[in-house]
């Protein structure tokens, strides 16, 4: 069976939400797909089938493809919106070329930060148990964060350096918009937001988009000498009631990393594996 492979990737400008000079979520989509065209040398008319990662609570739209659609060129076209992670719109791509029907795909995910966040996460969970309480993102982080650092004992400095090396990470990469290192003492001395997470323990909403090109394996050779090939994919759903579950495991996660080592036979990730990516919302969830 062939191949996919990565053949072009594109993005926006990545600012903070408050900016006053920021584009909408579509116009940050139009941006990341055509600068992802570009780096190939495509027009829409090389894409066979366009997936986009938009969630409509979070761009305070019903139907929030029906902007990006066009922006990035789906007009027309087969065109698919993901409402989740942008990691899922790339599997989905994939599974489009493995099918055999489709040789290349463009998946564009964006945050435009339209909305308040908290209150749209709120309107996420069920509306007789946990909307009640305004349970929100922030405090099922914190609710998370708390169990793992009451179970494995972490202290609250130790976290605060994982802030420190990350803003350090962070001052040093081009298109990152903080800019600023900071100190486990900076950390450490900012407001609690909600407990154990302090301010600078959640990172603010970013807004920006990103655009990935896919290809089968006869036109990914063809258009790039230095295709990314993707060797496998996994992933694990979950429920979101959180009432039983140890949120200081994040058993989805390990599922869905267990599942590709067996299918690569990785035995020892931690030697066989170079370069580990991970969604590091908070220090404790690192």
């Amino acid at each position: 069976m062939s191949k996919v492979g990565i053949i072009g990737v594109g993005f926006s400008d990545f600012t903070d939400v408050n900016n006053p000079t920021r584009f909408n979520y579509y116009e940050l989509s139009f941006i990341a797909a055509k600068r992802a065209l570009e780096s190939v040398g495509f027009n829409r008319n090389d894409i066979d089938v366009f997936i986009e990662s938009n969630i409509d609570l979070f761009f305070g739209r019903l139907i929030s493809n029906m902007y990006t659609s066009s922006a990035i060129g789906g007009y027309l076209k087969y065109e698919s919106n993901v409402a989740e992670d942008g990691t899922l719109g790339l599997i989905y791509a994939y599974m489009k070329i493995k099918s055999g029907l489709f040789d290349t795909a463009l998946v564009v995910s964006s945050c435009g930060g339209d909305v308040d966040y908290v209150h749209a996460s709120t309107t996420i969970f069920d509306p007789f148990i946990y909307r009640p309480l305004s349970m929100n993102y922030l405090s099922g982080l914190a609710l998370q964060a708390a169990s793992y650092k009451l179970k494995f004992n972490v202290n609250e400095e130790y976290a605060a350096l994982i802030v420190e090396k990350n803003r350090e990470h962070g001052f040093k990469n081009p298109r990152a918009f903080l800019k600023s290192k900071v100190t486990s003492n900076d950390v450490l001395k900012s407001e609690y937001v909600i407990w154990p997470l302090r301010a600078l323990m959640i990172p603010p909403i970013t807004v920006g988009a990103v655009a990935v090109i896919l290809a089968s394996e006869d036109i990914a050779r063809r258009y790039s000498d230095t295709p990314v090939w993707i060797e496998g994919v996994s992933w694990m759903t979950d429920n979101y009631f959180i009432g039983d579950k140890p949120l200081f495991y994040l058993q989805p996660l390990a599922s869905a990393a267990q599942k590709i080592y067996n299918k690569l036979n990785i035995e020892n990730p931690s030697k066989q594996i170079d370069l580990f990516e991970i969604s590091d919302i908070t220090p404790y969830h690192e």
